[in-house]
């Protein structure tokens, strides 16, 4: 059985800080400090990207800590039809910006979508309590 947590905040940048600090709370005797670290710079950047594209007004996050991993869902990431547009630039094209994708996907060990039910996809990012593949 696995912890779950849920909480809604203002879809704005000045949250984020909170947001990080209360997903760092939850996961900090869950995850060993490097790995939570990489999970919550992830969490950052998906939160980050959310706000300046989609453009909510509120964002939903839920928290999960089923054995051997910590998992961060992003509710209403994006709509179904947008998750074709969303993808990282590569290195040799570096602009400001399309960095973020990367940075998210190197630094969990695990990104998925999975179906809203309401036309969108929630970004659940996935960190296991140890590095390698299997968790624990």
């Amino acid at each position: 059985m696995s912890d779950r947590f849920s909480f809604g905040f203002p879809a704005h940048g000045r949250h984020l800080a909170a947001v990080r600090e209360w997903c760092r709370l939850l996961l900090q005797n869950h995850l060993p400090p490097e790995r939570l670290d990489g999970l919550l710079l992830a969490l950052s950047e998906a939160c980050a990207n959310t706000i300046k594209y989609g453009k909510p007004s509120q964002m939903e996050i839920e928290v999960r800590r089923p054995r051997g991993r910590a998992e961060i869902r992003i509710l209403r990431f994006c709509r179904t039809g947008e998750v074709h547009c969303i993808k990282s630039r590569r290195l040799k094209d570096v602009k400001p910006g399309g960095l973020g994708m990367r940075f998210i996907a190197q630094s969990v060990d695990d990104m998925t979508y999975a179906p809203g039910g309401d036309g969108s996809l929630t970004l659940v990012l996935t960190q296991r309590c140890k590095e390698g593949r299997g968790g624990d």
